[in-house]
């Protein structure tokens, strides 16, 4: 009789391709750079943030900074994706500096928080908290 031993497969922790650039945009604001470092830790190696501002906050230089010590490249470009030439500039950068773009997240928003808009949630959660 034959006793044969069952090794575990070994499971990669990487989500996503060390040999493809990933885009985010809106990519230095806050979400933006929660997901540029979820994205580091699964394995993406070149992430360009796109941002409508060409300005870099020293939160965005940090990132840069931590990730670039893990092997990651942050690249940060200005591009507002709701013009076509901006995009299409973004684009042949891109391509022609870059490993082929493998995914986009659209992480850009604007927040938009008023004195009324305050108050009917608190009064919404007020009444969620009642019936809980």
């Amino acid at each position: 009789m034959t006793i044969l031993q069952a090794v575990p497969a070994k499971l990669s922790n990487l989500l996503l391709q060390p040999d493809a650039s990933y885009l985010i945009i809106g990519g230095t604001g806050g979400l933006g750079r929660s997901i540029t470092r979820f994205m580091a830790r699964k394995g993406a190696k070149h992430i360009i943030l796109a941002s409508r501002s060409s300005g870099m906050s020293d939160n965005v230089r940090s990132l840069i900074q931590d990730l670039s010590v893990e092997g990651t490249q942050i690249f940060v470009r200005q591009c507002d994706v709701a013009k076509q030439e901006d995009v299409a500039k973004l684009v042949l950068e891109c391509s022609r500096d870059l490993p082929h773009i493998k995914g986009i997240i659209h992480s850009a928003m604007v927040l938009h928080v008023s004195r009324a808009w305050i108050q009917d949630f608190n009064s919404i959660w007020i009444k969620v908290k009642l019936f809980c």
